[in-house]
């Protein structure tokens, strides 16, 4: 009965993955992070390689390491050259088996059908999750998420019968999800949650025969290795951030208000997945009126699941999973332009699911009568749709670049980076007029934004107005000194020019 439920649980999963996100196979490359990923990176097109694959196991490209992920980029442009169609179908694939490999894995945890069939029915349609399955460059979520649900399976299967041979696959599976991305560094507590729900490794189950607190000194104590794994990749990832010049210099109480409002909003976009972007820019300083609400948000929640999780654990579970998996990334230590990302909830949104669906079920269960929950499963399924017809709706922005970051420019403000990747892509269309409007509107939001004054100058110096574009390159080159293109186009301006001598170096004044 279970397989034949599964079964029928993983077919309708697929049917509802490929009808929202069957699209993206059509899409394009976008200019953001595609071409240094994938079509400009020549140890990606270059296959495998001696030398390519020990810089895929050494080099902290772009301050990431994410040996397998290169290696799955490799594999992609061996099989579809640079025919992003092929790049996209991966992506689908995986995401497709990562929903299915979660509905299964809550299924044989909890022996709960329909909650478990929910909770993977939301991860794989929701709209928050759009951008790691439609962008090529974050296949590193999709293989870190499979890796990492294989991980929570194979600690299961360690929990029921705690041997050597479980205990090393487990690690195993763990160290192949850091590869992919260092997001997982967070496993071991989820582990750790596992072992309070739905494993009740606590007050039941292998480790039970003791007290409370010498069960959980146990299990604290089994998972030494795998923290000590994880201290160590933050370390090195956050040194890799630091040596690309990823790293913020922001107050720490800056940042923590920051983090605050970033758990909120991630919630608020649960229920309300609308105006989506590839990039929500940081603005500095703190609003201190929605600091308070989000403040008020999330103690209302804790205090809610506190007061309750005793009799229903998947409380705790969820809420701790959501804001233990977000904490890498939460912006406690400050990387990238961004204040929050959709890709960010790929995993983290899994315990929020979790607490939905099973928190729903008990209510269902116990406080409706029977033709009561066929209207709830009506009113279920229709919000079901929606989301895929948003989801549907934001696969289709991914087509292309002037698509995608003109409605992120429709839906935020201040977003100088998206001005310039737009300019970009309007430029590699010949739209050049359209592209200049862009650079001058990314120079003005961001003055100091040294790839909008070069941009600018590009174009300047291709419709002939030498002195304007001399002008653009020299700021580029003062606000970002050593910065090559700027430099070869300044020796192209002074060689037109038959200047005697070239100015000083690397935005030095003459």
């Amino acid at each position: 009965m279970r397989f034949l439920s599964a079964t029928w649980g993983c077919l309708a999963l697929s049917a509802a993955v490929l009808a929202v996100f069957g699209r993206i196979v059509c899409n394009d490359f976008i200019e953001f992070d595609d071409l240094a990923y994938i079509a400009g990176n020549v140890h990606v097109t270059g296959g495998f390689t001696p030398e390519n694959l020990r810089w895929a196991l050494t080099s902290d490209y772009l301050g990431n390491w994410h040996p397998l992920t290169w290696g799955m980029h490799m594999l992609d442009y061996r099989l579809f050259g640079a025919d992003a169609s092929g790049h996209h179908a991966t992506s689908l694939f995986l995401h497709l088996a990562n929903t299915l490999l979660l509905f299964l894995l809550l299924f044989r945890l909890t022996g709960r059908f329909w909650p478990s069939l929910a909770a993977g029915a939301l991860f794989g349609v929701h709209p928050m999750h759009v951008e790691s399955v439609a962008w090529a460059s974050e296949k590193k979520d999709l293989l870190s998420g499979w890796f990492g649900l294989l991980s929570l399976w194979a600690y299961a299967r360690y929990a029921e019968r705690p041997r050597l041979s479980a205990y090393l696959l487990v690690t195993g599976v763990f160290v192949l999800g850091l590869m992919c991305k260092p997001m997982l560094v967070t496993l071991p507590l989820m582990f750790l949650l596992m072992d309070f729900w739905p494993l009740n490794r606590v007050t039941g189950g292998s480790n039970g025969d003791g007290t409370w607190r010498s069960n959980v000194l146990a299990l604290l104590k089994e998972k030494i290795p795998w923290f000590l794994l994880s201290m160590a990749l933050s370390a090195a990832a956050y040194g890799f951030q630091g040596s690309q010049g990823a790293m913020s210099r922001i107050p720490v109480a800056e940042r923590l208000a920051h983090a605050v409002e970033g758990y909120a909003a991630y919630i608020l976009k649960l229920f309300w997945p609308m105006d989506l972007a590839v990039l929500y820019p940081y603005v500095s300083g703190v609003a201190w009126g929605r600091l308070g609400l989000s403040l008020v948000l999330l103690a209302g929640i804790t205090v809610w699941v506190l007061r309750n999780c005793g009799r229903r654990p998947w409380l705790g579970f969820g809420w701790l999973w959501f804001l233990g998996t977000l904490i890498p990334v939460i912006g406690l230590v400050k990387i990238g332009p961004q204040s929050i990302a959709d890709r960010y909830t790929y995993l983290p949104y899994i315990g929020l699911f979790v607490l939905l669906c099973w928190e729903t079920a008990e209510a269902v269960e116990n406080r409706f009568s029977s033709g009561q929950r066929r209207g709830l499963a009506v009113l279920g399924a229709c919000g079901l749709a929606l989301l895929m017809a948003l989801s549907f709706q934001q696969a289709g922005r991914w087509k292309d670049s002037a698509t995608l970051f003109g409605h992120a420019l429709r839906v935020t403000s201040g977003n100088y980076i998206l001005h310039n990747y737009l300019g970009n892509a309007l430029y590699r269309q010949g739209k050049a007029e359209e592209a200049a409007v862009h650079f001058r509107r990314a120079a003005e939001i961001n003055p100091y934004y040294a790839e909008a004054h070069h941009n600018l100058g590009g174009y300047l110096y291709a419709a002939g107005k030498l002195k304007e574009a001399e002008a653009e390159f020299r700021t580029a080159l003062i606000l970002k000194p050593g910065y090559l293109p700027s430099r070869e186009y300044l020796d192209k301006i002074y060689a037109e020019w038959k200047a005697p001598s070239l100015p000083p170096r690397a935005g030095q004044n003459p």
